[in-house]
């Protein structure tokens, strides 16, 4: 008996399986009838219809907060070394020796010279007077170190 039960069951499965599909006696596809799908068809077109204006609407409220480029930042440059930087590197210069000083202080007008003006960089107005115009204080022996 056993055999013959084995046999039955995979005819059973299939059978249930075409039901599901399609059954003809109740007229369903997928256990819903046409009816049902079409209103859970009709739901989910309102549903990501909405999300979609949704979207929208809120893209063309974010689009609308961004400024002009004339109205936007006016300090364009990006740091080659982002986070702290000390100015001049590998801080060692003698006084008497100019070519040592003049590499120190064209270090530091390279890196001002990436700003388009001096007064954008943040506290630039609070340092010394020596720390604002070249040499920088490399030529009285009382040299600017920047952070």
């Amino acid at each position: 008996m056993a055999p013959s039960q084995n046999k039955t069951a995979p005819m059973r499965r299939q059978s249930s399986m075409s039901a599901f599909l399609h059954n003809k006696e109740t007229g369903t596809y997928f256990g819903k009838s046409p009816d049902q799908w079409g209103k859970l068809l009709f739901f989910y077109l309102c549903f990501y219809g909405m999300c979609t204006l949704l979207f929208a609407v809120v893209y063309l409220v974010m689009l609308s907060t961004i400024p002009d480029t004339k109205d936007g930042p006016k300090l364009h440059i990006q740091l080659t070394r982002p986070g702290l930087n000390v100015l001049p590197n590998g801080f060692r210069f003698a006084r008497t020796d100019t070519a040592s000083r003049d590499k120190q202080v064209e270090a530091i007008d390279n890196y001002f010279n990436a700003f388009p003006d001096k007064t954008l960089i943040p506290g630039f107005s609070d340092f010394p007077a020596v720390c604002q115009s070249t040499p920088y204080g490399f030529d009285s022996s009382t040299p600017c170190v920047f952070l």
